[in-house]
């Protein structure tokens, strides 16, 4: 489970990085 949380939070920080570059 720590690890499914883990992958999750790398999942929405490429996502946050992404957004943060669209600007």
């Amino acid at each position: 489970m720590a690890q499914l949380s883990h992958n999750g939070a790398i999942g929405l920080g490429k996502i946050l990085v992404r957004e943060a570059q669209k600007y």
